[in-house]
């Protein structure tokens, strides 16, 4: 739903999971161990939200703003290991995405310059047009 707003919200553990929310501001709000599985996110504003260890499997994530979020040890993968979150064209500069499971993602059009990637696992995602992954060692 468009317009919905919880931003600077203390949403902590809250079950999201398999929610239209697309378009919703949730720009500041505290998200940390929420479930969005499967949740439509399309649009969706996680500016500077804190989304430590959030479930965001399965969850489309087309367009989605995570500029200056934290992300740290978030979860994108499904547990089948199936290709799973959609990320594409998000706004990621200046996110935290440090130990983030992104695993099997679909991560299109992303400039990651500048973002905590470190120990982020990418394994089998389906990166396109992306910019600032450092080389896999």
């Amino acid at each position: 739903m468009p317009g919905i707003g919880s931003s600077s919200c203390d949403l902590r553990a809250v079950d999201f999971s398999g929610t239209k929310l697309a378009g919703a501001a949730f720009a500041g709000a505290q998200l940390m161990f929420a479930d969005i599985t499967g949740a439509a996110l399309t649009k969706a504003d996680f500016g500077q939200a804190q989304c430590a260890g959030t479930i965001f499997a399965n969850a489309d994530m087309a367009g989605a703003v995570l500029r200056s979020a934290q992300i740290v040890g978030a979860d994108l993968h499904s547990p089948n290991g199936q290709r799973t979150g959609r990320m594409v064209y998000p706004n990621v500069a200046g996110a935290r995405l440090g130990g983030a499971d992104l695993r099997g993602a679909i991560i299109e059009g992303i400039d990651f310059t500048g973002t905590d990637l470190s120990q982020t696992n990418l394994a089998g995602a389906g990166l396109r047009r992306c910019l600032g992954i450092p080389p896999r060692r």
